[in-house]
């Protein structure tokens, strides 16, 4: 809860636009991944992880998770990787909802 003028009251997470999803299925951001092109590159990423454990921890979360969350450590290395910056990220979030 952030107060952002006098008698309004902002809930959530201040400075990420509200139409962001918290959140999408796993199918939901794979195919917008695919429809992008991008599906493979964040299959290389996570293969390219040098630390085994953190590797083998983010291919679980990828493959075995029912969703994708925004704010996910993960997603901001993919993010990185694809050299998209938080607003780019945001987008995929709501044109993966969308699907």
């Amino acid at each position: 809860m952030n107060q952002i003028a006098p008698g309004v009251i902002e809930y959530g997470n201040p400075g990420v636009p509200s139409n962001v999803p918290s959140s999408v299925t796993m199918r939901q951001g794979r195919e917008v991944l695919i429809n992008l092109g991008l599906l493979a590159q964040v299959d290389a990423f996570i293969a390219a992880i040098p630390d085994p454990i953190q590797r083998a921890k983010a291919q679980n979360y990828w493959e075995r998770s029912n969703t994708i969350e925004r704010d996910n450590p993960l997603v901001a290395g993919i993010g990185a990787a694809l050299d998209m910056n938080a607003a780019q990220l945001d987008d995929l979030f709501i044109q993966a909802k969308s699907l």
